[in-house]
């Protein structure tokens, strides 16, 4: 089974480096997420780049999850910063196909989710990019 999703495209402001610059496209895609009987869908970055799926704490008062309870982890992003991460076992719902996920929830976090290695691409058998036709598709 395969499925496409398109780019989506979101506002940016001109900078000095882009001063033309007004919107920017990226790799989002419409997940739900799942815990027990509660869900909410939300728009998920898939990151390459990623070693593990990451997720805004705000998510967890709709999920009715305490997600500083979960298992801690210290995480390194862009310039080797440091924060922890608490995971916790949920589901996630991408395009009909279900599946249980096992993520961090990060304080501070700028986006909705990161969509990563572990958790996302390792239940594909290929996710691919793009970018030209502003699409990421998914096979499993």
């Amino acid at each position: 089974m395969r499925i496409k999703f398109d780019y989506r495209t979101y506002p940016a402001r001109p900078t000095p480096a882009f001063p033309n610059r007004t919107t920017i496209t990226r790799p989002a895609i419409p997940v739900s997420l799942i815990y027990g009987q509660k869900s909410v869908p939300i728009y998920a970055l898939v990151d390459s780049g990623a070693d593990v799926t990451l997720l805004n704490p705000t998510l967890c008062t709709v999920l009715g999850i305490d997600w500083k309870t979960g298992k801690e982890n210290e995480i390194r992003g862009i310039g080797n910063a440091r924060q922890l991460a608490y995971f916790h076992n949920i589901q996630m719902d991408v395009g009909g196909y279900i599946h249980n996920c096992y993520v961090g929830f990060v304080e501070d976090f700028s986006v909705d989710a990161l969509l990563g290695q572990k958790c996302f691409f390792h239940h594909f058998k290929k996710v691919s990019f793009d970018f030209n036709a502003g699409e990421v598709e998914l096979v499993w």
